[in-house]
C-alpha cells in the first residue's frame, strides 16, 4: 500500500498547483496505491496543471486510485466577491491493468457557493487516454467540470477530452463518465465549447464498456443560458461475442445550444453481443447546425445494436442538418437499428442524408433505419434530401424497414429520396421475409428516384408458393408525388406477391381477373396527384397485373414475357406487353387523339393472343376497318362511319380510333406500332 498526497488549501484564494509527470507502478497483488492532488480555496483557486499520468498494476492489484481535484467556494456564509477558479489541465493518461486488477481515476473541477455571486470555472482539459485491461480487470474514469451559483451567473470555460484507445480483454470492465454542468438558481448560466476526441475500442468476449457524457446548463432566463459548440470525434468499436457496450450523450440547455457535430460511428458486434448508443441534444430556444458522420452498424448472430440521435428545440429552431451514409446489417436472429429524429418548434433548416444500406440476412434477422423530421409549431421545415436506399432482406422471418417523414403544422419543403434498390426473398421458403418502406411529407412534395424491386426466385424443396412480401408506401397529405422508373424483377409463380401493381381495378370480370388487394406500392397525394416515369416487368418471372390508371405522367410500361393485364393512365403511354397473350385496357380520357398525345402499343400481336379492352367505354362489336383515306376521314369527322371502333393503317403503323357514342367525333386513339397489315387485327382483337 502506498499513497502520495499534495494539498493546496486555504480560507481565501489559493494560487496555482503544478505537478510534472506522474507514474504509479503496482506489483502483483498490491493494493491501495493512491495519488491525490487536492486544491481548494474558500473564495477562489488558481490553476491545476498535471503532466502525463501513467498507472501500471499487476495481476490482482486492486483499489488503485488517482484523484486530481480543484475546488473553490463553500456553502456557508456570504461571499463578498465572485468565486473564480482557474483551469484544470491534465496530460495524457495511460493505464495497464493485469488480471483481476482494478483502478479508479477522478479528474474534477468544481466551484460553488450559497451566496448570490457569480461563479466562474476556467477551461478543463484532459489529454489522450490509453488503457489496456487484462482478463477480469476493472477501470473507472470520472471527469467532472462544474459551476454552481445561487442567484449569480454560473460560467464554465471550454472542456476538451482527448482521444481514447482502449483494449479490453475477456470479462474486463471499463466505465467513463464526463459531467459538464453550469447551473444557477438565478437567470444566467453558460457552458463553453465541449470537445471529445476519437474513440477506438476493442472489446473481448463478455467484456463491458460504458461511456456516459452529460452536458447541462440551467438558469431561469432562456435568453441568458447557453452551451457552446459540441464536437465528438469518430467511434470505432469492435464488440466481441457476448460483450456489452453502452454509449450515451445527453446535452441539455435551458437556453441556446451551439453547433453539434458527431464523427463517424463504426460498430461491429459479434455473436450474442450488444451495443446500445443514444445521443440526445435539447435546448429551450435554438440549436445550431447539426453534422453527423457516417454510421456503420454490423451485428453478428443473436446480437443487437441500436443507435439513436434525438434533437429537440422546445421553443425555437434547429439549423441545417447533415448526416453521412448509413449502413445497418443484421445476421441470423440479430437486430440492428438506426433512428434519427429532429424537432423544432419554430423552424428546421435543410436536412441532407447520405446513402442508406439495410441488410437483414438469416433467420429472424431484423434491420431498420428511420428519420423523423417534425415541426409542431408555426414554423417551417426546409428541404429534406436523402441519397439512394439499398435494402436486402432474405431469410425465414427476416425483416427490413426504411422510414423517412417530414411533419409540419405550417409548411415544409420537398422530401427527396434517391433510387430505391429493394431485394427480398427467402431461400428456405418457410415463414416469409418482409420488406417495408415508408416515405412521406405532410405539407410538401415527395420526389423518389427509380424503384427497383427484386423478389427471390429460389424455392425450397416441396414449397409451392413464394413466401416473401414488400410494402412500399409513399405519401403526401397536400403535395404531389413524383416517382422515377419502377422495375420489378424475380418472381416465379402464380402466388408471387409482386404480380399486382397499381389500382387493382376489376374492370371486366370476363377478361380481367379480380386479383385482390395485394399491391406492394401504395401512394397517397394531394390534388396534384402521383406521377411516375414508367413501369418495367420485363425481367419478372410470371404474368403481372399492371394498372397505372391511378398515376399521372407519360409513363413507359413494359410487361413480362407472360400474359399480362395492363391498364393505361392519363399520360401519353408507351406500352410494350412482351411475350404472352396480353390484355391492354384503355379508359376514357386516358389517351389523346393526336400522334403527340395518344398512347402507343409497341408490340401488339394477334398471333400471340393480345387483346385491347375498351369494354369500359364502348361496344367493340361496332367495329370497322378502313383504307388510309377513309380512316383519315373518319378521324377528322369528314366521313362519319357510324362505327365505335375504326382501325386504319398509315404505312406500317396501325391506329385504332374510338368514337364511343358514334357521334362522328373521335374521342381517343391508340397507336399500334409495327402492325404492318390490317390482316393482323380484327374485331376479335377487341373486348
Amino acid at each position: 500500500s502506498i499513497s502520495a498526497t499534495i494539498y493546496n488549501t486555504g480560507s481565501g484564494t489559493v494560487g496555482n498547483t503544478t505537478v510534472g509527470d506522474v507514474s504509479l507502478s503496482v506489483g502483483a497483488s498490491g493494493t491501495d496505491a493512491t495519488f491525490y492532488i487536492y486544491q481548494w480555496g474558500e473564495t477562489g483557486a488558481g490553476d491545476v496543471t498535471v503532466g502525463n499520468v501513467s498507472l501500471t498494476a499487476g495481476a490482482t492489484a486492486t483499489d488503485n486510485n488517482v484523484y486530481i481535484e480543484n475546488y473553490a467556494g463553500w456553502n456557508g456564509g456570504a461571499a463578498v466577491a465572485p468565486i473564480m477558479q482557474g483551469a484544470m489541465t491534465v496530460g495524457d493518461i495511460s493505464v495497464d491493468l493485469g488480471l483481476n486488477a482494478t483502478a479508479y481515476f477522478s479528474v474534477s473541477a468544481e466551484a460553488y457557493t450559497s451566496a448570490a455571486v457569480d461563479v466562474t470555472v476556467g477551461d478543463f482539459t484532459v489529454g489522450n487516454l490509453t488503457a489496456t485491461l487484462a482478463q477480469d480487470a476493472d477501470l473507472e474514469v470520472w471527469l467532472n467540470n462544474e459551476a454552481e451559483a445561487d442567484g449569480g451567473k454560473a460560467t464554465l470555460g471550454n472542456t476538451v477530452v482527448g482521444a481514447m484507445n482502449l483494449d479490453l480483454a475477456v470479462d474486463s470492465n471499463f466505465d467513463l463518465t464526463l459531467d459538464v454542468s453550469a447551473s444557477s438558481s438565478g437567470p444566467a448560466a453558460s457552458v463553453g465549447d465541449v470537445t471529445v476526441g476519437d474513440l477506438d475500442l476493442v472489446m473481448g468476449i463478455n467484456s463491458d464498456a460504458s461511456f456516459e457524457y452529460t452536458v447541462y446548463a440551467y438558469g431561469t432566463d432562456p435568453m441568458m443560458v447557453s452551451i457552446g459548440n459540441i464536437a465528438f470525434g469518430n467511434v470505432n468499436a469492435v464488440v466481441d461475442d457476448g460483450a456489452h457496450l453502452d454509449w450515451s450523450i445527453s446535452v441539455t440547455s435551458y437556453g441556446v445550444l451551439g453547433d453539434v457535430s458527431v464523427g463517424d460511428m463504426a460498430v461491429a458486434v459479434g455473436v450474442s453481443g450488444d451495443a446500445h448508443m443514444y445521443a440526445s441534444f435539447e435546448a429551450s430556444t435554438n440549436i445550431g447546425n447539426v453534422t453527423i458522420g457516417d454510421v456503420d452498424l454490423t451485428v453478428g448472430q443473436n446480437g443487437s445494436a441500436y443507435m439513436s440521435y434525438e434533437f429537440s428545440a422546445w421553443n425555437g429552431s434547429v439549423g441545417d442538418v447533415t448526416i453521412g451514409n448509413i449502413n445497418v446489417a443484421a445476421a441470423t436472429s440479430a437486430w440492428a437499428s438506426f433512428e434519427f429524429s429532429v424537432e423544432g418548434e419554430t423552424a428546421i433548416g435543410d436536412v441532407t442524408i447520405g446513402d442508406v444500406s439495410i441488410s437483414a440476412l438469416g433467420l429472424n434477422a431484423s434491420a431498420s433505419v428511420e428519420f423523423d423530421i417534425e415541426n409542431d409549431g408555426v414554423g417551417t421545415i426546409g428541404a429534406v434530401t436523402a441519397g439512394d436506399v439499398d435494402m436486402t432482406v432474405n431469410g425465414e422471418s427476416a425483416y427490413g424497414y426504411f422510414y423517412i417523414s417530414a411533419s409540419s403544422a405550417a409548411s415544409a419543403g420537398p422530401v427527396t429520396v434517391g433510387d430505391l434498390d429493394l431485394a427480398v426473398g427467402n431461400a428456405a421458403m418457410k415463414t416469409g421475409s418482409y420488406l417495408e418502406v415508408s416515405i412521406g411529407n405532410d405539407l410538401g412534395n415527395v420526389v423518389v428516384g427509380d424503384i427497383n424491386l427484386t423478389g427471390s426466385s429460389v424455392r425450397g424443396a416441396g414449397d409451392a408458393t413464394m413466401t416473401y412480401s414488400a410494402d412500399v408506401s409513399i405519401w403526401s397529405t397536400t403535395g404531389s408525388i413524383n416517382i422515377g422508373n419502377i422495375t420489378v424483377m424475380g418472381g416465379d409463380g402464380a402466388a408471387d406477391n409482386f404480380r399486382s401493381f397499381g389500382s387493382d381495378h376489376d374492370w371486366n370480370a370476363d377478361t380481367i381477373v379480380d386479383h385482390g388487394d395485394t399491391n406492394w406500392l401504395t401512394t397517397t397525394a394531394g390534388a396534384a396527384g402521383v406521377t411516375i416515369a414508367g413501369v418495367d416487368y420485363s425481367a419478372y418471372g410470371t404474368s403481372a397485373w399492371i394498372d397505372v390508371s391511378g398515376y399521372k405522367g407519360a409513363a413507359t410500361i413494359v410487361g413480362s414475357a407472360f400474359g399480362d393485364l395492363i391498364t393505361d393512365n392519363i399520360g401519353t403511354n408507351s406500352i410494350t406487353g412482351g411475350a404472352g397473350a396480353d390484355t391492354f385496357t384503355f379508359l376514357d380520357g386516358n389517351t389523346g387523339k393526336t400522334v403527340a398525345t395518344m398512347d402507343k402499343i409497341t408490340d401488339f400481336s394477334n398471333a400471340s393472343g393480345d387483346k385491347i379492352d375498351l369494354s369500359v367505354v364502348v361496344n367493340v362489336g361496332n367495329y370497322g376497318e378502313a383504307s388510309y383515306a377513309d380512316f383519315a376521314a373518319f378521324v377528322t369527322g369528314a366521313n362519319a362511319a357510324d362505327k365505335a371502333v375504326m382501325v386504319g393503317l398509315v404505312g406500317s403503323t396501325g391506329y385504332a380510333a374510338v368514337d364511343y357514342n358514334t357521334d362522328g367525333t373521335v374521342d381517343f386513339m391508340i397507336e399500334l406500332t409495327g402492325l404492318n397489315s390490317l390482316g393482323n387485327i380484327d374485331v376479335a382483337s377487341f373486348v
